[in-house]
């Protein structure tokens, strides 16, 4: 007896293209790689909506985790979400002293890069301090990533004295050092 299939294109990942199950084959046995044959019946539609449960159930902890994760930092510029591009991150937890603010900073670039003290480097984090009445930042710390996106182990940490490491985002447009100031004393008033 043949079971129904299912009409829909299933992308092959080996050559890009759609495939089309065939129809009439025999039970048990599946037309490609990604179909699953379930006889029709209330018993199937039972187990279909329990495997799809549980299969979201087993799924949630890591889509939670990474939705917290990725709300933790503030945009400045980029797309997060795309680690081959430049982004520019503010953490949250801002604090402030007299009329400077301290603020966790990170940025991932889409080629390798040379910092400060001559450090190469795919993406960094780091502490920097920013005055909002002379509206300019710096740099207090930083630790190096040689992946994109503050992956793999640390390459390097380095600390610097106030005003020594200015905040510069070379060759990423819109004045990104500005748009972080603003946001960080924003933050704090």
């Amino acid at each position: 007896m043949a079971l129904p299939h299912s009409r829909a294109s299933v992308p092959d990942v080996a050559d890009g293209r759609g495939v089309r199950p065939s129809s009439g084959r025999k039970a048990g046995r599946l037309s490609c790689p990604a179909t699953i044959h379930v006889p029709s019946g209330t018993a199937s539609r039972t187990i279909m909506m329990r495997l799809t449960a549980a299969i979201a159930l087993a799924l949630a902890p890591a889509l939670a985790a990474s939705q917290a994760a990725a709300q933790d930092w503030f945009t400045i510029y980029g797309y997060p979400e795309l680690p081959e591009t430049d982004v520019i991150q503010i953490s949250p937890g801002i604090s402030s002293w007299q009329d400077q603010v301290a603020v966790e900073v990170r940025t991932t670039r889409k080629a390798m890069r040379t910092g400060y003290g001559g450090v190469p480097y795919r993406s960094y984090q780091g502490l920097a301090a920013v005055d909002c009445n002379s509206r300019k930042g710096w740099f207090l710390t930083l630790s190096f990533y040689t992946q994109p996106a503050w992956q793999g182990t640390v390459s390097k940490t380095v600390t610097f004295k106030p005003e020594e490491a200015p905040m510069i985002f070379s060759e990423i447009p819109g004045a990104p050092a500005v748009k972080l100031i603003t946001a960080a004393c924003a933050a704090v008033r």
